[in-house]
């Protein structure tokens, strides 16, 4: 949302199209591109700094910090 308002979109209109996002769809887009980096990270011996670099990976995207978080219960190394 930060980004969106640095290229001068308005409050009104980012809140309107927040608003047309279907959260199932959000939900999946979440998952499919935490699974997509997690797995893109297998190299990565430290579970924390993986953490850190899929946390900051979907933070760029534009996704909650409250939403990516439960993320990490379900995934394996």
């Amino acid at each position: 949302m930060q980004a969106l308002k640095q290229k001068g979109v308005s409050p009104y209109c980012i809140k309107t199209g927040l608003k047309e996002i279907d959260e199932e769809d959000y939900e999946q887009t979440l998952q499919k591109l935490f699974t997509q980096k997690w797995e893109s990270l297998r190299g990565t011996s430290n579970r924390f700094a993986k953490m850190k670099k899929a946390t900051d990976y979907l933070l760029q995207k534009g996704f909650e910090s409250h939403l990516i978080q439960p993320l990490f219960n379900t995934s394996t190394d």
